[in-house]
């Protein structure tokens, strides 16, 4: 079994986020910083893998699961990134209302 560069890659990714993510919140598993910086490497190494998935399926059937796995990954890679951000930065989710009132 040869893999191409480009699902060598999206394993990789998979693989790396999944355990910076880990280290950053073993060191201190209090802080909301950490645990939001966890839950996005975790969510990006669920949608690698889904890209790994699709892109290693023999079948249609194999690829729609998959399919649905990059899909949920992709849908929550903004939700806890957001949240990162607002932790990292001190501020409230209130703060940013507005942002997306314009964006709704």
């Amino acid at each position: 079994m040869s893999f191409t560069p480009f699902q060598l890659s999206t394993f990789i990714t998979a693989f790396v986020s999944f355990f910076l993510g880990i280290s950053v919140y073993s060191r201190e598993r209090k802080s909301r910083v950490n645990l939001f910086w966890f839950l996005t490497s975790l969510s990006i190494s669920l949608w690698s893998v889904g890209l790994f998935g699709v892109v290693f399926s023999k079948n249609e059937g194999n690829a729609w699961f998959w399919q649905h796995i990059l899909d949920i990954g992709g849908i929550i890679i903004p939700i806890f990134y957001f949240n990162f951000i607002l932790y990292l930065l001190k501020k409230s989710f209130l703060d940013y209302a507005y942002l997306l009132e314009l964006l709704g």
